[in-house]
């Protein structure tokens, strides 16, 4: 593989990683999705590429409601089939909420599973462009508020990326969306009256904001534009763009005073250790905040990556 094709490899994959559907103050499947493209051509002269990765990842979220600071820790899975035809992916979160006059705590994120399908996959390599559709799926975290975030639905996930590398300049963009596939539970518990159980029927009863909380269908979009320095280094700037404001979830106690639009603007700069190993950091800062809605002040992100 010669050297423009290992910069492009590297540049289009990880930049993506970079990239980020967030609205975490509203435990939406969008909170704990990293989104992420491994290009294809990457790695030995051969055209093989590893055929598993992982990324780790922590959100700093400064400055949310409630005077709240969140980390967002992020385990992410993929692995390549059929000689990049497809993917198959996963990923876990766990949510650490800093209260500020408040004792603090965590919870669960939302799991997910998908796959992303590269239909030109033969041929994108050898073009300097790459192209893929993904699909997922958001599982119930559990009606265990205590332990999970208040996510307790299933959803539905789809995305379509492109990029194109010209000289040092890369251009990657994805538009996708969500939607929630079942009804949102609420948290429940088994009554416990000490009369046993084969002698009564199970009794149940919630006591969450389940009459409050309206799922909602969400758009989001994202553009990003990175320079390469060398081959170790390259630094990147890029736009979100998401409706409704706060993701999958809304609030129907919030009325008007959330937007419509979720806007927001990312620097960053990834460094290359070897072909195995990558680190990217980036700050994220929404365009548009109020006191009564903001998702965070500003964002922090550290993100690993690893091929096996």
């Amino acid at each position: 593989m010669n050297f423009k094709k290992k910069i492009l490899a590297a540049t289009l994959y990880y930049l993506l990683t970079s990239i980020y559907l967030n609205a975490h103050h509203t435990g939406s499947g969008l909170d704990t999705t990293q989104f992420n493209v491994r290009f294809l051509g990457q790695g030995e002269d051969t055209g093989k590429f590893p055929p598993t990765y992982f990324i780790l990842s922590n959100d700093y979220n400064r400055g949310s409601q409630e005077n709240r600071n969140i980390n967002n820790t992020t385990i992410y899975g993929e692995s390549i089939f059929m000689q990049g035809l497809f993917t198959v992916n996963a990923n876990f979160s766990y949510i650490y909420y800093d209260q500020k006059e408040r004792s603090d705590f965590a919870r669960y994120g939302k799991p997910y599973i998908g796959s992303k399908l590269f239909p030109f996959y033969k041929t994108q390599a050898e073009n300097n462009y790459f192209f893929f559709a993904e699909g997922r799926i958001g599982f119930p975290t559990s009606g265990v508020n205590q332990k999970f975030i208040e996510s307790n639905y299933y959803t539905a996930q789809g995305n379509l990326a492109f990029g194109y590398l010209w000289k040092r300049i890369s251009v990657v963009g994805r538009i996708g969306g969500e939607m929630p596939i079942s009804r949102y539970t609420g948290d429940t518990n088994n009554t416990n009256d000490e009369v046993p159980y084969i002698l009564r029927q199970e009794q149940k009863f919630t006591y969450n904001q389940i009459d409050n909380i309206q799922l909602k269908k969400t758009t989001n979009a994202a553009g990003f534009i990175s320079y390469i320095i060398n081959n170790h280094i390259s630094i990147f700037s890029g736009y979100t763009y998401r409706t409704p404001f706060n993701g999958i979830q809304k609030e129907r106690s919030s009325g008007d005073k959330v937007p419509l639009i979720f806007r927001e603007v990312t620097l960053g700069v990834n460094y290359r250790f070897s072909e195995k190993y990558m680190l990217t950091v980036s700050y994220r800062n929404p365009l548009y905040r109020g006191r009564d809605f903001r998702p965070y002040e500003s964002s922090i992100n550290i993100a690993f990556i690893f091929n096996l």
